[in-house]
């Protein structure tokens, strides 16, 4: 296996935890999932530049991605925080870099069956953090009076929607081996991944993970097995909103911050307020309209179109439901277990961002570069079918 794509299967494994390793060297690469992730952007671009025979140009995808990227860029001329938008644009030019070069490549199919396993491995992993932190009574107090793991972000919302491609995967590799052993492994690894989403306590998350079994239950073939796995999933998925969670079904502010957004939507949603500046924006209208707004001002989005209306305009609110669409179709017509896995994967990001707004998250374009993944013609074909021997 090359070095680009060991890379990339590191940086896969370490996406949904690897933020909170500190290291001892400057920003931005201070953490594990940043520093690996600019270890395989490197080794992605020698590689394409020294390796035309291994460029793939099978999908639009990618395309869009720098168009997005572009836009966003230009809002620089007239953002309201050149500063913020700077920092947004640079976050987002190396993830859509990235993934751009991953997706610009052919693969084989045995590194799109390890990049299953590596996320399988990575949801697995991070919830024997969250399980170990339970144990321990070390959870993160939320500010709700609750205990509630978050490691993405600090944030327990993101953490949960930087689970769902590793439990889709975990999913799809149990349901799709005959070999008891490797099935009694991932189903494991996915029982560890709800785990911690569970301890999320994150609405938004569990609603995802109700999609990511749906979408994977109406993959399968072999339906006995999935609709066990499903029914384990929507038990445990109930425990969070039983009343001893204490979080009930508000929405916690965010019909406000979408009712202030639409409010300044006459100002904003044509050229946009620039990349990184929604809170910003939110704090200007809030001001005005505190009937309106929570007490806390500067909030984000908590919704990854509203936001790039407001920060990028509508038409570029637009491109990025065109991103997503584009991928999940891709996805949709993959016809094996890789693709499966990224299209329940990537629907449960999708549903967990229209609560959050995660749009610079490294999580959402892994899925995004996943799903893409699953449209690229590979160099075999002999390890991505419903079962393997």
């Amino acid at each position: 296996m090359e070095l680009s794509e060991l890379l990339l299967l590191g940086y896969a494994l370490v996406v949904p935890f690897g933020s909170a390793i500190d290291l001892p060297i400057p920003s931005p690469l201070d953490s594990m999932s940043s520093l690996v992730g600019a270890l395989a952007l490197a080794a992605l671009a020698l590689e394409f530049v020294g390796r035309a025979d291994r460029r793939s140009l099978d999908h639009v995808g990618p395309s869009l991605w720098l168009l997005f990227l572009g836009m966003t860029a230009l809002s620089w001329f007239w953002s309201i925080d050149r500063s913020a938008t700077f920092d947004e644009t640079v976050v987002l030019g190396s993830l859509v870099g990235l993934s751009s070069l991953a997706a610009a490549r052919r693969p084989s199919e045995r590194f799109l069956l390890a990049l299953l396993r590596a996320l399988s491995a990575s949801g697995a992993t991070t919830g024997v953090v969250a399980i170990t932190q339970l144990a321990t009574g070390t959870l993160a107090d939320s500010g709700t009076g609750l205990p509630r793991f978050a490691l993405v972000g600090n944030d327990p919302n993101v953490t949960a929607g930087a689970m769902l491609l590793p439990l889709a995967s975990s999913i799809a590799l149990a349901t799709t081996w005959r070999s008891h052993r490797a099935h009694r492994i991932h189903l494991v690894a996915a029982g560890l991944a709800l785990s911690g989403i569970v301890l999320t306590i994150s609405r938004g998350g569990l609603l995802a993970v109700g999609v990511v079994v749906v979408v994977l239950l109406s993959r399968q073939r072999n339906r006995r097995l999935p609709v066990l796995v499903g029914v384990v999933v929507a038990s445990a998925a109930i425990l969070p909103f039983l009343p001893a969670a204490g979080r009930g079904v508000a929405s916690t502010g965010r019909t406000s911050i979408w009712r202030l957004a639409v409010e300044g939507c006459d100002t904003w949603c044509w050229t946009g307020s620039g990349a990184g500046t929604f809170p910003l924006v939110h704090e200007s209208i809030a001001l005005t309209r505190p009937e309106l707004a929570p007490q806390q001002l500067q909030f984000e989005a908590h919704n990854i179109f509203i936001g790039t209306a407001v920060e990028l305009g509508i038409l570029t609110s637009l491109l990025v439901v065109g991103i997503f669409a584009v991928a999940l179709a891709i996805a949709h017509h993959a016809r094996n277990r890789f693709g499966a896995a990224a299209l329940a994967g990537l629907l449960g990001v999708l549903v967990a961002n229209l609560l959050v707004s995660n749009l610079g998250f490294k999580y959402v374009w892994l899925a995004l570069l996943t799903a893409t993944l699953a449209g690229v013609r590979p160099y075999s074909n002999d390890v991505l079918g419903d079962r393997v021997e």
